[in-house]
């Protein structure tokens, strides 16, 4: 008996842990967040709640023509229940959990056909800045009842209203990007239709550019464009493109910026070709959307021809330069004379230095056609540049020069004597000197003389007698020359003249060299030892 009763106790404790796990399995089941189904058979509707150990009591409500017919009430607990149906009509179903009465669940479906709920045409209306649609194909009888739910943004604002009326006033601000959602309500049940979006700019307060004036030049047209000043303006144009395009369809874009207070606006297109025909045309980019309006109007314009050949050319005289130029037609405001020196064109020691700065004379006017330039260095080459300035544009022409030769400068000449004092008739005149930084031209070779005279002598024979003379050819480059001059007469004066020869010009340095030393000189030498 005892094992008896201790199989009975034993079997109990199963049964008991076996309920408290079935009751743990079922308090796990969710019922809070259920989910709805419609089933349309022939003759009447299933509808069923999942998951389907949920007890709940059905609410249902049928509509037609926008007005409940039937409502029905199934107080039986149940996951599914059959419903009677309404063809062409909606219904809204509310389900409560029988054991709390909790509302955790509704539907809305439609029983057949029925009207579209979605508003018909929604556009912007420009003029007075709303929001226009069509109601939605519905009987008369639920005109009575239709809203619509508005949902309105843009860059400064996000709304959310219940309207009746059919059109919809945006807040007012000017130049934004509006996007509006409209759904249809119908009151009795809450349904809505799937919402429809727009996007409409709003219109411009502020005037747009008015074009004023185009006025064509060579190589550029300057534009005048008029503003109406608006200065409580709330939206802004913030720049100007222009798209300039030419008979070929190649188009140059510009685009200037301007401000809330601009009110005149004037343009130049640049890198134009002469006597082009151009068409140019206009968009505005407004702020703060960066939109673009693009204005219809198209402007014409062809640039001026070119005749501007100025035939630039040099005449010179000594360190002169005389430019002269021909007028050119069209409206000069100025010519601009740019003299630059280059180089020489021959050699020059390295230690000698030029002014190679460059030169600018402005004259204004037009009649002026010739300019005379002093100073010039000799046998160097210049850039001569005349730049003519029309109102649009600048012309330029260029010319090289060589600057002419002219008479070389003076030379430091050296001098020094060599020989023995025994021997009076057998002294030598060393004479050296550099090639000068103002030699003026290409040398060919410098030519030497030596005279020498008794000045006291009352015979003119012994005066200037040409003693010796010779020539050095000059190497490209070389910069120091000496000359070793024979026979020198004790007693006498002598001149060295050295002759620097050029291709068209030359130039002498002359010398009183004296009589050689005292050690050099007889006290016995007599002049008519020389005459013959």
């Amino acid at each position: 008996m005892k094992n008896v009763y201790l199989l009975f106790v034993e079997v109990l404790v199963l049964l008991a842990v076996i309920s408290v796990l079935r009751c743990k399995a079922e308090e796990e089941i969710s019922c809070d967040n259920l989910q709805i189904t419609v089933n349309i058979q022939e003759t009447h509707i299933v509808a069923t709640v999942y998951p389907l150990s949920c007890s709940v009591v059905y609410f249902v409500t049928h509509y037609v023509n926008c007005y409940p017919i039937a409502t029905g009430f199934i107080p039986q607990p149940a996951s599914s229940t059959n419903l009677n149906r309404h063809p062409n009509s909606r219904n809204r179903i509310t389900i409560q959990l029988t054991a709390t009465g909790d509302v955790v669940g509704s539907i809305n479906f439609v029983d057949g056909t029925v009207d579209d709920t979605e508003v018909l045409h929604l556009q912007f209306n420009e003029n007075n800045r709303s929001f226009q649609w069509f109601p939605p194909i519905i009987p008369e009888q639920c005109a009575e009842t239709i809203q619509y739910y508005i949902e309105f943004e843009n860059e400064n604002t996000e709304e959310s209203v219940i309207i009746s009326d059919t059109s919809f006033q945006i807040p007012d601000h000017p130049c934004t990007t509006n996007v509006i959602n409209v759904t249809t309500i119908i009151g009795f049940d809450n349904s809505r239709s799937d919402p429809i979006s727009a996007t409409a700019l709003s219109p411009i307060s502020r005037e747009p550019p008015k074009h004023n004036l185009t006025l064509p030049g060579i190589d550029t047209a300057t534009v005048y464009w008029e503003m109406k000043y608006e200065p409580n303006n709330l939206c802004q144009i913030k720049a100007i493109v222009f798209d300039v395009t030419d008979d070929t369809a190649v188009t140059l874009s510009f685009e200037t910026e301007i401000s809330v207070d601009t009110w005149w606006i004037s343009y130049i297109f640049e890198n134009l070709q002469p006597n082009t025909h151009y068409t140019y045309t206009t968009c505005y980019i407004m702020a703060p959307s960066d939109n673009r309006i693009c204005s219809p109007e198209e402007i014409n314009f062809t640039t001026l021809s070119v005749d501007c050949e100025s035939n630039l050319r040099v005449d010179q005289t000594n360190d002169e330069f005389i430019v002269n130029w021909d007028r050119c037609s069209g409206n000069v405001r100025s010519y601009v004379l740019r003299i630059q020196p280059i180089e020489p064109v021959h050699f020059v020691p390295a230690n000698c230095h030029f002014d190679l700065s460059s030169t600018e004379i402005i004259l204004n006017g037009t009649d002026t056609t010739s300019y005379n330039f002093t100073g010039a260095e000799a046998s160097f080459r210049y850039t001569i540049e005349l730049l003519t300035h029309f109102k649009e544009s600048t012309f330029t022409e260029e010319i090289y020069v060589i600057s002419n030769e002219r008479t070389p400068g003076d030379l430091v000449i050296r001098t020094s004597y060599q020989g023995e004092p025994s021997s009076p008739y057998d002294i030598t005149l060393k004479a050296s000197w550099n090639l000068p930084c103002n030699v003026n031209g290409r040398v060919q070779r410098f030519d030497y003389s030596l005279t020498g005279s008794l000045n006291s002598h009352s015979i003119v024979s012994c005066r200037d007698i040409a003693l010796s003379s010779g020539s050095i050819d000059v190497v490209e480059g070389q910069v120091t020359f000496k000359a070793f001059i024979p026979d020198i007469i004790p007693s006498f004066n002598h001149t060295l003249r050295v002759t620097t020869v050029l291709a068209r010009h030359e130039g002498s340095t002359m010398i009183d060299l004296g009589a050689p030393p005292p050690a050099y000189t007889s006290p016995n030498w007599q002049c008519t030892s020389w005459i013959y």
